[in-house]
């Protein structure tokens, strides 16, 4: 497996993108499911499509606006955290 991966360079952030969308759709649909509300009905509350949240939940929307997510977010009493992971570099600066 080690192999694969160091084999292809960009391969394992694409992979990693893809498990951060799946990740992403779940907590959607699963706060979602939860108020007990339809995938229309939260399009209607955040003002989008039912195909728009649809697709978020199904990792198939690659191209989606922070708004719509912070939208998502406040009609399903949640909130957007956004991490970035320290660099090398930035451990070695504060060394």
């Amino acid at each position: 497996m080690d192999r694969l991966w160091s084999s292809r360079p960009g391969h394992r952030a694409a992979v990693r993108r893809e498990i951060a969308k799946l990740a992403l759709g779940e907590r959607i649909r699963d706060a979602r499911e939860v108020q007990g509300l339809t995938q229309a009905r939260l399009a209607q509350m955040v003002g989008t499509t039912q195909s728009c949240i649809a697709r978020l939940e199904a990792a198939e929307c690659a191209n989606f606006k922070l708004e719509t997510l912070l939208a998502i977010a406040g009609a399903l009493n949640g909130r957007v955290t956004i991490k970035f992971p320290a660099t090398p570099q930035a451990v070695r600066m504060k060394a």
